[in-house]
């Protein structure tokens, strides 16, 4: 489980405050071009240069605004995470299996066989030591 940094350290504020530089304005380029917002577009720029002009001179204050977005961040990542899971798994995962069930594959030949004295596969010898050497 991901554990929101209550505490951050200075350095991780300055890289928070340096991604906020780029990052702000980036979302802000957005709320103009896509969703012609050009207000919230300079409030977006504005932020992020404030984030970082406040990083530069007093780096624990912009601690706030790190705690901020992270507790706003955490519930939309739980979700989205699991919902990306369950889609992968739903959606990729269990028809394959289906499929493979239905083909009769058994890629790890764990099928019962009651003509078979053992279920033993020889596994090839390395020919050299040298081989210990070029393990991948």
């Amino acid at each position: 489980m991901i554990e929101l940094n209550w505490t951050p350290d200075n350095k991780t504020l300055k890289q928070f405050a340096l991604i906020g530089l780029l990052g702000f304005p980036g979302v802000g380029a957005v709320a103009y071009w896509v969703w012609q917002m050009p207000t919230l577009a300079v409030v977006l720029a504005g932020l992020g240069i404030v984030v970082w002009l406040l990083s530069m001179i007093h780096t624990p204050s912009v601690r706030y605004v790190y705690v901020a977005m992270s507790v706003a961040a955490y519930p939309i990542g739980f979700v989205v995470s699991h919902t990306v899971l369950a889609a992968v798994y739903y959606l990729l995962i269990t028809p394959m299996g289906l499929v493979f069930k239905l083909i009769g594959r058994d890629a790890l030949e764990r099928r019962f066989d009651r003509q078979s004295e053992s279920y033993w596969q020889p596994y090839p010898t390395a020919n050299s030591p040298d081989r210990y050497f070029k393990q991948f």
